[in-house]
């Protein structure tokens, strides 16, 4: 088998094992969120990836443990620790994720205009922002990861997002 072969055979690997489902709240939830989504065994052969500007904002929960990390793009030595459970606003450039911590998640995409019936702070203000759940919804933002890790399967998961 050719190095190229044995590459793409490797890669596919990584994929094979990955589960990505997609749920759709009903209304008038869906008026303002388009979909939850759910990753489970997403690994990749890198450390970190950059994920790319689309004007999307989301809520992100990270299940296997309490923390996120983003890295610094101009010093990807360095990196902000962040609570399991954030609100990620629309980007204006790249960011760059640890993808160890992207294993196990479940979140949040939301209509253009939909976060701002979730939320306080003006669009303008959420720009190139990751936020705790906590700073933005309080006591029960900082419970939610705990609500949601007590479904068993990604469909009462997304059943307790969607209350």
């Amino acid at each position: 088998m050719s190095s190229r072969a044995a590459k793409s055979v490797v890669a596919s690997q990584y994929y094979l094992s990955m589960l990505f489902l997609k749920y759709a709240p009903k209304p008038p939830l869906s008026e303002f969120v388009e979909l939850f989504w759910y990753y489970e065994g997403y690994t990749q052969p890198h450390a970190k990836e950059r994920i790319m500007p689309d004007g999307s904002m989301q809520v992100v929960i990270n299940l296997r443990e309490d923390e996120l990390r983003i890295y610094d793009t101009d010093r990807p030595e360095l990196f902000e620790k962040l609570s399991g459970s954030i609100f990620a606003g629309p980007r204006s450039r790249y960011e760059v994720i640890d993808t160890a911590s992207q294993a196990s998640l479940i979140g949040i995409h939301f209509r253009p205009g939909g976060v701002s019936r979730f939320f306080k702070p003006p669009t303008s203000e959420l720009l190139d922002q990751n936020l705790s759940l906590e700073c933005l919804w309080g006591s029960s933002g900082a419970d939610i990861r705990g609500r949601i890790l007590e479904g068993a399967t990604p469909r009462e998961r997304f059943l307790t997002f969607e209350r």
